[in-house]
């Protein structure tokens, strides 16, 4: 052993493991109070890591007092589920972190997150780190870091293999045929996605955002090829020469006087022919990181970044005239995406942004929550709108494009407000630390994830469920902080380490009578082992599932000959068939029922390596009680070479009983016809054929973010089947539906719903009689269904979807049918709204809007920073709130209705001394063309809350190269700000509007033009 090592190991037995243990922990149990080792029992179940599937809408990134309530309350724990990564819709992972310590924590404690394809048993770091296997097939990751960091291109601690995987991964996806969308390459698409997409978001404070959302899905495109590849950066305080070489970025033309070709090894990328021009002289070093993210807000962060170090950088890589016209492609904003080099140039500035956000902790973690992560810039309509090309609606004069459109199916609706954008990247420079907590503090962190493809693992037993660990490192390799070195046997990392927690929790709904699982049986050991498998009812939940049904187990023909050949030793379990004995030939069968709570099948021989599915049954009685309990089910592995009774691994599976779920809401995939002529009546029967019909995910809808975007037509028609094997279990049977404006629901061709449309003939002309807005919008309604439509076999919902009027900009429908429901009351629906910028002495007002689907609302009770400040008995409500002092604050709204059951709802707000001007430029629109001569008038709109504005100027900068100059064309002091351009040539031009306050404060906004040779107009 290594003396350094030997002597750290001696430092942390003297100091009883608390040397280099630090204070921090995630709890294995709930039992688990951060002592080490970690008490008796299983240990993988940790509460403080949890999965959802969207983004929790209470989280909040504050430190709270871990000896009382949270601020908020987390949703419960979730599936994993995969969705298309081409959407750039994510996972959601979340850690709680505790101080049970006597002393703050350093706030350079850093999170690391991993994934596992699920099994009994897993070894550190075999099925943890960059784990590829072959079990399925093909080469595909079955186990990976999920905080792995974006890496410097240049770095001491990047290797040839993750650049060259890095440069491999944007070929392949500019020239395999495999990575297309529906006209054009992976790769060829990033032209056309920044030509259009930023043409008002440069000069714009959505500039972070929107490019963070670019790279960010140009990484989940590079991973379609290789799992393993990361972004990497160029900082741009350094050179880059060392990266232009033809094994890595090609040639750099520095020396040139026209430019040159990139050349190798991009050859095969083109057309277009990629030219660069690097400038001799560099201009990197004008504002170092340090200087940049030392900015006060978001507003001077942007704007120094953008305008020196980002535009800069453009040209000093792609090369300009000594006019100021562009040379190579990284040179104009048109042109620069053909160029591989702009994913280094980007990557690097949204590392600044990530390093902004995350410095320093938690005094600026208000960085973190979108309500704030823009300030004072937080209100402007770049960062309140959806964001263009990925939100289906193209722009002004310009159509979608492809695959982001209601026929193409990968549009979804995010705003820069959108967790998955707020949320910083991770890189080697900024990881994830844990903020500064106090004794008896605690933080939940939120970290997006996309889960694999189960259809990877699909010769797996348990495909779609992963296990997650978390770990904290507080010091150095080998022990990282912790108490205990790490080995491949993770349960003992686990146990003995506080900074290590482990999540192996699976949730199950039932959709019937029965409920197959497949956990996996692994021995992990280079040597052979005997494991015992226990079938255990969790202690303490209320209730167990042998009240409600039984188990069976079904070992497999292997499996189960081994257990025999072990002495057929176990308690607890015995054939289904009782009237044959235990027998090694394949008539008696593999299939065991479990009789206790606590069941083993014990001496069961495993070879290195080997893995096995474990097929578990669970089967419902006819009259079972729903029950809001959950029992849960845990399948344990026991058994080492040296330890027959360690534990090496197990998996539980929390049943609830609360519902059958036949088709879920916010996940489930529905036929939609959006376009094209209203279907005959035989669309409503199960036996009709939709397999023409667009296939989407819910939520399902026309702004306010969906899911899927549907086309704005008056009428939408949606079809969900599902499998009914017995329709005689099903004893109740509710529909909750969301619509926006109208909608008619049939089960199996029959109505059994109508809302916000007048009785008799419905066509696809009849518009919704009134317009559903607000909460409204959000809410799922309940309806009671009659049991007996229900069939043998495939059923069919049907529901078609009315506009209150042609073009109507917004729609919104999901369901969820469920039956045999343990409770049928439904908590409020509440959304609260404040502006999130508010100048010190004035009053901010705060409007409160819920609705109760199936009562009434009775309370409203608003807190300020955890205090309750104001109430009333009803809702809408308005509250208006003064003298709060300067800072950031929080909001959090309580409902409860008739049934006394609550809701609520959050957000935050920054007070400032000045707020700054708003400013919107109203003409010409965005993407306007103009022919020659014509003349231009440019109007804005400004106003300062917290003032006056004492001017508004324009400025006008020509072309697309990015640096070029603009020009002040004329100053407005008094509404209505207005100013007449001269003349312009034909190209393109951009104009943006300044305004200012009397405090020094500006806001800005800005639009593009065009000036056509051909006489156009728009």
């Amino acid at each position: 052993m290594p003396r350094r090592l030997i002597s750290l190991l001696l430092m942390t037995v003297l100091a009883g493991g608390d040397l280099l243990a630090g204070n921090l922990h995630v709890r294995d149990t709930t039992a688990d109070t951060g002592a080490e080792p970690s008490p008796p029992g299983l240990i993988y179940l940790s509460p403080d890591i949890w999965v959802r599937r969207s983004p929790d809408p209470a989280y909040l990134p504050f430190p709270f007092s871990d000896s009382g309530p949270m601020p908020w309350t987390p949703a419960p724990h979730e599936n994993a589920e995969y969705r298309d990564p081409r959407v750039a819709v994510p996972n959601w992972v979340y850690v709680r972190v505790r101080n049970h310590g006597t002393s703050a924590s350093t706030g350079t404690e850093r999170l690391r997150v991993y994934w596992a394809e699920a099994s009994t048993g897993l070894a550190w770091d075999a099925q943890w780190v960059d784990h590829l296997a072959s079990n399925c097939g093909p080469t595909k990751l079955y186990g990976a870091e999920i905080t792995k960091p974006r890496k410097n291109a240049a770095g001491p601690n990047t290797t040839a293999t993750e650049r060259n995987r890095f440069r491999d991964a944007i070929i392949a996806i500019g020239t395999n045929p495999a990575y297309r969308f529906s006209d054009a390459s992976y790769w060829h698409k990033q032209d056309e996605v920044h030509e259009l997409g930023p043409t008002n978001r440069h000069g714009q404070p959505a500039f972070f955002p929107w490019h963070r959302e670019m790279i960010n899905r140009f990484e989940l495109l590079l991973q379609e090829h290789d799992p393993l590849v990361k972004l990497l950066y160029w900082d741009w305080t350094t050179s880059p020469l060392s990266l232009f070489t033809s094994t890595f970025m090609g040639s750099s033309g520095l020396g040139t006087t026209s430019g040159v070709s990139m050349g190798a090894p991009f050859t095969a990328l083109g057309p277009p022919t990629v030219i660069r021009r690097l400038q001799a002289a560099s201009p990197t070093t004008v504002i170092p990181d340090s200087s940049l993210t030392s900015s006060t807000n978001y507003h001077s962060l942007r704007t120094l970044l953008e305008g020196q170090p980002h535009n800069a950088n453009h040209g000093y890589i792609g090369g300009v005239t000594s006019l100021g016209f562009p040379i190579g492609n990284m040179s104009d904003a048109d042109t620069a995406t053909e160029d591989p080099f702009f994913f280094l140039l980007h990557t690097n500035a949204d590392r600044i942004w990530a390093a902004w956000q995350r410095s320093p902790l938690p005094a600026n973690v208000a960085r973190l929550d979108p309500n704030t992560a823009y300030t004072p810039n937080s209100s402007h309509a770049s960062i309140t709108d959806t964001m263009v090309p990925w939100n289906g609606s193209g722009k002004p004069f310009f159509p979608p494009i492809e695959p982001w459109s209601p026929n193409g199916g990968q549009t979804y609706a995010k705003t820069p407000l959108h967790p998955s954008v707020v949320s910083p990247p991770i890189y080697d420079t900024v990881p994830l630390v844990v903020p500064v907590l106090n004794p008896g503090q605690a933080v939940v962190l939120q970290i997006p994830w996309y889960p694999p493809n189960p259809a990877d693992f699909s010769c797996g037993a348990d495909a779609g469920h992963f296990c997650l660990l978390a770990r904290i490192e507080s010091g150095p390799a080998p022990l990282f902080g912790m108490s205990t070195l790490e080995t491949s046997d993770l349960p003992a990392n686990v146990r003995n380490n506080r900074d290590i927690a482990w999540k192996n929790i699976t949730v199950e709904e039932f959709s019937g009578v029965f409920k197959m699982m497949s956990p996996l049986v692994r021995n992990v050991f280079p040597q052979r082992t005997f494991t015992t498998l226990r079938i255990a009812e969790a202690p303490g939940r209320g209730t167990t599932f042998r009240e409600a049904g039984r188990v069976t187990v079904d070992l497999g023909p292997t499996l189960f000959q081994r257990w025999v050949e072990g002495g057929s030793r176990g308690r607890g379990v015995q054939p289904v068939n009782r009237r044959r004995s235990v027998r090694s030939d394949a008539a008696a069968g593999t299939l065991l029922q479990v009789t206790s709570a606590d069941a083993t099948l014990e001496n069961i021989r495993l070879e290195p390596g080997e893995v096995f599915p474990l097929d578990v049954r669970l089967e419902l009685d006819r009259a079972y009680r729903p029950t809001r309990a959950v029992p849960a089910l845990d399948i344990v592995q026991n058994g080492t070479p040296a330890n027959p009774n360690a534990l090496v691994g197990g998996q539980r599976f929390e049943l609830d009983l609360s519902r059958i779920v036949l088709i879920r809401a916010a996940d489930d995939e529905w036929r939609v016809l959006d376009d094209g002529p209203a279907p005959g009546a035989a669309w409503l029967t199960p036996a009709f054929d939709d397999t023409k019909w667009k296939v989407r995910r819910a939520e399902l809808g026309l702004g306010d973010e969906p899911e899927s975007t549907i086309a704005a037509g008056t009428t939408t028609y949606f079809r969900r089947e599902f499998e009914v094997a017995d329709p005689s279990f099903f004893r109740s049977l509710l529909l909750r539906l969301k619509r926006d404006d109208g909608a008619v629901v049939y089960l199996n061709g029959t109505e059994v719903h109508r809302v916000n449309l007048g009785q008799g003939t419905v066509t696809a002309g009849t518009f919704a009689q009134r317009r559903v807005e607000g909460v409204e919008e959000e809410t799922f309604f309940p309806v009671p269904l009659n049991a007996s439509l229900l069939r043998f076999g495939r059923n069919v919902i049907a529901v078609e979807l009315h506009q209150f009027q042609e073009g109507g900009d917004d729609a919104t429908f999901d369901l969820e049918l469920t039956a045999n429901r343990a409770d049928t009351s439904f908590a409020p629906n509440v959304e609260i709204a404040a502006d999130p910028l508010v100048q010190v002495g004035l009053p901010l007002a705060v409007t409160v809007d819920a609705l109760d689907s199936d009562g009434q609302v009775r309370g409203v009770t608003l807190f300020l920073d955890d205090q309750p400040v104001l109430s009333a008995t009803s809702s809408p409500a308005t509250f208006t709130l003064t003298g709060i002092s300067l800072g950031t604050h929080r909001l959090r709204v309580v409902v409860t209705d008739d049934s006394n059951q609550q809701s609520a709802a959050h957000t935050t707000f920054s007070v400032l001394e000045n707020t700054p001007p708003r400013v919107t430029l109203t003409q010409p629109q965005d993407g306007t063309r103009f022919a020659p001569g014509q003349p231009i008038t440019v109007s804005a709109l400004a106003s300062d809350p917290g003032g006056a504005v004492e001017r508004v100027e324009f400025y006008l900068q020509r072309g697309h190269t990015f640096g070029a100059p603009e020009t002040l064309i004329g100053t407005a002091l008094q509404p209505p700000y207005r100013i007449t351009l001269p003349p312009l040539e034909p190209g393109h031009y951009r104009i943006t509007a300044v305004a200012w306050d009397a405090g020094a404060e500006e806001g800005t906004d800005a639009v593009h033009l065009s000036v056509t040779g051909n006489g156009h107009g728009h």
